[in-house]
Order: structure tokens, then sequence, then C-alpha cells
């Protein structure tokens, strides 16, 4: 996503952010199965709800956290900073939590 502050061609951004967004899907697949370990075999219909639930607002809201730093910024640059430092952490977060085994 960093490389996307470099680009000036849009066909070579889009590739990028379907890349990042292939390797993203990985960690976020990872999530599904460490949800189900990590609650009571009665309440993984509720879990998966109540996570997707979030996750959709926070999806929700990112665009116009973009804009409203695009706005201030008058430059994606630090919207997509922004978007690399949530994907790190994402990923980080996965691998904490696939070596406690949750």
């Amino acid at each position: 996503m960093v490389l996307l502050t470099f680009t000036g061609n849009p066909i070579i951004a889009v590739c990028f952010i379907a890349g990042y967004m292939g390797c993203i899907t990985i960690a976020n697949c990872s999530l599904f199965p460490i949800l189900q370990n990590a609650t009571d075999s009665n309440e993984v219909a509720t879990a998966v709800g109540f996570f997707t639930g979030i996750a959709y607002v926070f999806s929700s809201a990112f665009p116009y956290i973009l804009g409203a730093i695009y706005k201030h910024t008058g430059t994606l640059t630090a919207g997509f900073y922004l978007f690399v430092a949530i994907g790190v952490i994402s990923f980080l977060a996965t691998i904490s939590m696939f070596k406690n085994r949750l």
C-alpha cells in the first residue's frame, strides 16, 4: 500500500490494492477459526454475528476517515499509511492469537 503513494498510474495502483487485499484476506480467513475456538460452542453464531457487525461498522466508517484525512492534509498518503498500519496490526494480532492457540 505504501507503493501507492509513489505510482502515478491508476492501473498499477489498482493492482497494488488488489494484492494488498489478497494478503489481508489470508489473515481474515484465520480469524473465524480463532473466534470459534475462543467461544463456547453454544455462542459461536452470536460471536460471529457480533464480530461481523463490528467489522462492517469499521469498514463503512473508513472512507469517511480517509476523506477527513485527505481534507486535512490534501493528499491520500497519510490515509494509505493508516491503511497499512491497520493491516500490519491486524496481521500481528492474528499471529499472537494463533500462537496462543485461540
